[in-house]
């Protein structure tokens, strides 16, 4: 009798067991076959997967992905998953919010993984790794995916390595504490869009071979290496070359240069802070490229590096002290005009220049102006009257002589004065970039009043000094 019992209570266990997969099973099958996408639940607290409302709840990110298909949503509550996730599926992941919804994991392999993903979104989670494997955090391959409103820590590699022509767009996200690169990119395309990027190991942003990449409105600042590090290195004519925007960031306090260009196509640098780095601001090296409205200084090493460059467009930049404002050797073509360059060791710096314009820049303070080069006749000496230099705002006074003072009628340098009401704050950064804020340098804008027209002051000429080499990038 007992064992009769046995047997019954056994197979009653099966048959509820059965029909609970049937159940989910139905439902699933029923929103397939009708072509409704549909919302899975996916709950940390609960032990099983359970059906509720006539939805499957269940308590693993990656047994949601297994059963859901195209279209379909992964809802994630609240709490700490601790797994691996990989999908191929069009998907969105949805999580409660990156301080609520937490997925880690601790052995070898990938936290998160995509390849051949047609269309995906993933929001809302932290994403880290915590063991002591040698892995990168998440890795899209060949996908058109959508990051947004995530953290993202702990990679060995990287923290998100892009690859294989991906199409990637990365908005609001953390890209903090990864053990060598924040972000690797390669033979892909990207938009990173309103992220931080800080305290890696290595570089902030890394970008090979990647076509019409854009990096907008980001702060990319206490990296160990380069905050941006971009290069193709040797290749065939026939390679795709990358194309780079950089434009609005502010780009402070990494441990290298702020932005280091070697062998691309081209790079447009338009309306960045790079200030406070240990390397030099800016360096690019067998690239064309446009530096327009910029903020340039206060960096340990030199303002702009440009070597073995085809052409190079130099407009509105304020660049101002550090040991050299612009270096500039073996250039084909070189266009610099509207620029502030002041209080520096040496303004300007120049050998084998094929094509040379230099008109209406402002050269001020700098303990010798031009270097191997005559003082061109159309550059002007006046004192620009920034807001205060002690204080590293280099806004521009409201007597300033350098207000609607360009060739073009606008402001000479990267700032308009200093009252319109466009203009944001400057961004602070402490000692650890935990209050850094978002900034939004602009270009000059006209104004309607009168300017004052000083005469020219005569400057101190030393004899040039011997400048830094530059760091080999690791």
């Amino acid at each position: 009798m007992s064992i009769f019992f046995s047997n019954s209570f056994i197979l009653y266990h099966q048959f509820k067991h059965s029909i609970w997969l049937c159940t989910i099973w139905l439902v699933l099958f029923n929103q397939t076959i009708i072509g409704e996408a549909k919302i899975i639940t996916v709950d940390s607290s609960i032990r099983q997967s359970v059906i509720s409302s006539g939805q499957a709840v269940f308590n693993s990110i990656q047994k949601a992905i297994d059963t859901a298909n195209n279209g379909d949503t992964i809802r994630i509550k609240p709490g700490i998953y601790k797994e691996s996730i990989t999908f191929k599926k069009n998907l969105t992941l949805a999580g409660s919010g990156s301080e609520r919804t937490r997925l880690e994991f601790d052995r070898e392999g990938l936290v998160l993984s995509a390849s051949d993903v047609k269309r995906a979104n993933i929001q809302g989670l932290t994403i880290a790794y915590t063991g002591q494997g040698q892995r990168s955090t998440l890795w899209f391959f060949r996908s058109n995916i959508i990051l947004e409103d995530c953290t993202v820590t702990g990679g060995f590699y990287s923290g998100i390595y892009i690859t294989a022509g991906s199409n990637v767009t990365i908005r609001r996200c953390q890209i903090k504490d990864n053990q060598r690169i924040g972000i690797n990119i390669a033979n892909s395309t990207v938009r990173l869009l309103k992220s931080k990027i800080s305290e890696n190991g290595h570089y902030g942003l890394k970008i090979t071979k990647c076509r019409d990449t854009i990096v907008e409105q980001c702060q990319i600042h206490h990296n160990k290496w380069s905050g941006i590090y971009i290069s193709d290195g040797k290749s065939d004519e026939n390679e795709p070359r990358s194309t780079v925007t950089l434009r609005r960031n502010t780009i402070q306090a990494n441990q290298q240069d702020g932005v280091a260009v070697y062998m691309i196509r081209q790079i447009i640098v338009q309306q960045n802070w790079l200030q406070n780095n240990i390397g030099n601001g800016f360096k690019i090296e067998e690239t064309a490229g446009q530096l327009i409205g910029n903020l340039i200084s206060d960096n340990k090493k030199n303002g702009v590096i440009v070597r073995n460059s085809p052409s190079v467009l130099i407009y509105h930049n304020t660049i101002a002290s550090q040991q050299v404002g612009l270096d500039l050797q073996n250039i084909n073509k070189l266009d610099v005009k509207n620029n502030i360059i002041a209080y520096h060791k040496a303004g300007v710096i120049t050998n084998s220049v094929i094509t040379t314009n230099f008109d209406r820049n402002n050269l001020w303070a700098n303990r010798k102006h031009y270097s191997n080069l005559p003082p061109p006749s159309k550059d002007i000496q006046y004192n620009p009257k920034f807001v205060s230099v002690e204080k590293k705002d280099y806004r521009l006074d409201d007597d300033s002589p350098m207000i609607r003072n360009a060739t073009d009628k606008t402001d000479i340098g990267g700032f308009a004065h200093s009252n319109p009401t466009d203009i944001v704050e400057k961004p602070q950064v402490d000692s650890t970039g935990s209050e850094f804020q978002i900034t939004e340098s602009l270009l000059p804008q006209s104004q309607p009043q009168s300017q004052p027209q000083p005469q020219p002051q005569s400057q101190p000429q030393p004899q040039p000094q011997s400048q830094p080499q530059p760091q080999p990038q690791p």
